[in-house]
């Protein structure tokens, strides 16, 4: 016989055995309160009494549901109210990777109305910020206080992007320079910063950004040309040969060795007439053949700035450019400065056949009228000319 079946059984028996029981001695109950009688058999008063009890349990249940109900009513309606923040926050999330910021604006702004945590709120402005919608952002930083350090340096970062967006460069360069050392160094703050500084025209400051941006923040093709267009207006506020030297050696040796940078500094001390210290500089530059970029600033530079006395390294300079238009005119110039002028005629008329400029034609006309050569002079002059 199953278990099942036996357990029946079993009850089966003792039932009838109950049964047999009550009927052979149900036995008596009398109970009397206050006037009033109540007789009963054992078992029915048992089973009023079980009756009784287990309506009490009932009842007390139910009050205590009746009691509890608001509270549990606020827990649920809580439980529901984080669902729907969390919610919102993983939308916020999927937005933000699929670069849908109306949508990212949207979900936050919802998060941070059922949640008032602090650092959703800024997370909500940077939303706002990111959207274009500067107005609002502005607003909802003036209306926030915060109590916490970070979250104060994360409002200044706020004010600082709001700023520059708003074209209030002075203003968000103070805000960029309220921030801690640890987050200035961060990417996002570097690019504010540079984006800033060129604008208000501090290319000291934007020179030192250059030099201390990471790798990869920006290509490097990029990142020179920003750092050449900055040399330029540096040099250009420099007053003195050590000024412009100073400014080319703040940079890091990498950014040194390109020679678009090195062209700038090189070409500003040759027009300065510091022929010297430019000579200097390129000979420490180039241990070998100079390229023809350099050469062609050598060669149109001011008489000031040609050396007086021959150089052992000009054949070195020159390379394989010493039969070129280039390589001719500065030979002929250099002659020409050492009052060699018979040479120096001899190599610029051999430049201008190479190719005919009108810088070389004029040098040409100097020389012949320092030789005594006024008809040929008066020629090279009229080639000079700019032709009408």
């Amino acid at each position: 016989m199953s278990r099942p079946l036996q357990y029946l059984f079993i009850g089966l028996l003792l039932g009838l055995a109950l049964v047999l029981v009550v009927r052979s001695d149900p036995g008596y109950v009398l109970l009397t309160f206050q006037g009033w009688r109540i007789e009963s058999t054992v078992w029915v008063f048992a089973c009023v009494l079980a009756g009784g009890i287990f309506a009490s349990i009932v009842a007390l249940r139910l009050l205590r549901s009746i009691v509890s109900a608001p509270g549990s009513i606020g827990r649920w309606h809580l439980g529901r109210k984080q669902r729907r923040t969390q919610e919102s926050l993983e939308q916020a999330l999927e937005k933000a990777v699929l670069g849908d910021t109306k949508a990212v604006t949207d979900a936050l702004r919802s998060a941070s109305k059922r949640r008032q945590d602090e650092w959703l709120k800024l997370a909500a402005i940077q939303a706002d910020i990111d959207h274009g919608d500067l107005k609002r952002a502005g607003a909802q930083l003036d209306a926030l206080t915060l109590s916490d350090s970070d979250l104060q340096s994360a409002s200044v970062w706020l004010r600082a992007q709001l700023s520059y967006l708003q074209g209030e460069y002075t203003a968000a360069n103070d805000y960029l320079a309220k921030l801690p050392e640890a987050q200035k160094t961060t990417v996002a703050v570097q690019r504010v910063k540079l984006a800033v500084k060129t604008l208000l025209a501090d290319h000291r400051s934007v020179m030192s950004v250059l030099v201390a941006l990471p790798a990869g923040v920006m290509p490097n093709k990029e990142r020179l040309a920003r750092l050449t267009i900055a040399l330029k207006h540096r040099l250009a506020e420099c007053r003195a040969a050590q000024d412009m030297l100073a400014a080319y050696q703040l940079l890091a040796k990498s950014d040194q060795s390109h020679d678009d940078i090195f062209l700038v500094v090189f070409t500003a001390l040759l027009r300065e007439g510091h022929g010297q210290q430019a000579l200097e500089l390129a000979s420490a530059h180039y241990k070998k053949a100079w390229p023809k970029t350099v050469l062609a600033e050598f060669a149109h530079a001011p008489s000031a700035a040609l050396p007086s006395s021959p150089s052992k390294k000009l054949a070195v300079w020159l390379g394989d450019e010493a039969n070129s238009a280039v390589g001719l005119l500065l030979q002929g110039r250099l002659a020409a400065k050492q009052a060699i002028w018979g040479s120096a005629k001899t190599h610029l008329e051999k430049s201008y056949q190479a190719q005919q400029s009108a810088f070389t034609a004029q040098c040409l006309a100097k020389v012949c009228l320092t030789m005594g050569d006024r008809e040929a002079s008066m020629l090279w002059f009229e080639r000079a000319a700019p032709q009408s």
